[in-house]
């Protein structure tokens, strides 16, 4: 008898398990759902930014999260985010805002009066390419990023006095609700190879894209941070255990 799962990450789990049990001819590897967090921040003379997606503890900024060496990934969904940090503190504030999906003009107002507003150089992500590469070889290529922006139902809710904090934008609760886009077909990423992102910012007026200012074009302590996210399922210790380049 087969038994179909109606849940769709049970599923792609299923098909995992399956995959990695024919190809391997191994039962008991250890496969769990993972998300990879690849960070950069943002900077005005940049039009492209490039992230490696293997583990690297000597350099790898603070919140990422990335793939370790010897294991295998398999990429079920991407999304494209911004945060805010604050490195005049100490400790620095990293981990101290929240995930944004799309440049809110309520977050991101910097207006230096001469350029466009921080809000509309963050546009520049959502209007540009990304792609996925195992050197030598581009596996994902030039796919454009609009298809990341995700505008919640609700955005950041504004309060008046006596209100003390703005109420932050929904997030969630599934991984679509998350700015989560589905990729098909999905990646295998083995952690000995050179697995890298690059995303390539759509033309046009980025001066305040790493944030700064306020609208009133003075200096705050908060920058811009591009965070990009890989979810999927990680087999533990399986790196060099399929084919490379391989797919599912």
């Amino acid at each position: 008898m087969v038994y179909v799962s109606t849940n769709e990450e049970r599923a792609i789990y299923s098909r995992i398990q399956g995959l990695v049990e024919k190809e391997t001819g191994m039962k008991n590897l250890q496969i769990n759902q993972k998300t990879l967090r690849l960070e950069q921040a943002l900077s005005s003379a940049k039009n492209q930014y490039s992230f490696d997606i293997r583990e690297n503890k000597g350099s790898d900024r603070e919140l990422e999260v990335k793939l370790n060496p010897n294991d295998l990934f398999f990429i079920t969904h991407m999304a494209i985010c911004i945060a805010q940090q604050d490195e005049t503190t100490t400790p620095k504030r990293y981990g101290n805002y929240p995930l944004h999906t799309f440049p809110d003009p309520q977050v991101f107002i910097g207006n230096d009066t001469a350029n466009l507003e921080e809000w509309q150089a963050l546009e520049g992500i959502y209007n540009g390419l990304i792609s996925i590469k195992t050197s030598p070889v581009e596996r994902f290529i030039d796919f454009p990023t609009f298809h990341f922006r995700y505008v919640p139902e609700r955005g950041v809710q504004k309060q008046a006095a006596p209100q003390i904090n703005d109420e932050p934008a929904q997030y969630g609760p599934g991984l679509d609700k998350r700015g989560f886009f589905a990729l098909t077909p999905n990646l295998i990423l083995d952690g000995y190879d050179n697995n890298s992102i690059t995303l390539t910012l759509g033309g046009g007026d980025k001066t305040v894209i790493a944030g700064g200012i306020d609208d009133s074009n003075s200096a705050v302590n908060t920058s811009n941070v591009l965070v990009i996210l890989l979810h999927g399922f990680i087999v533990l210790n399986g790196a060099r255990k399929l084919s490379r380049y391989a797919a599912y």
